[in-house]
């Protein structure tokens, strides 16, 4: 089942975030490219769409490096 996740990147000014639908906390931060220890992930419901595949829905990066 795929759910929708917020991430947070915490070492940024002004802040970075990514909206990723995947099956876990893990592939979100995967497939936002930040590594766990640098971001607050939190599931904020379950996708209901029909594409089953994860993707990242929308991601601000500004500033962030890596």
């Amino acid at each position: 089942m795929l759910k929708v996740y917020h991430l947070r990147h915490l070492n940024d000014d002004p802040p970075a975030w990514a909206i990723v639908v995947a099956h876990n906390s893990t592939e979100a931060r995967h497939l936002a490219g930040w590594r766990r220890s640098e971001t607050k992930t939190r599931c904020i419901g379950e996708y209901t769409g029909a594409r089953q595949d994860a993707w990242v829905m929308a991601q601000r990066r500004e500033g962030v490096a890596g």
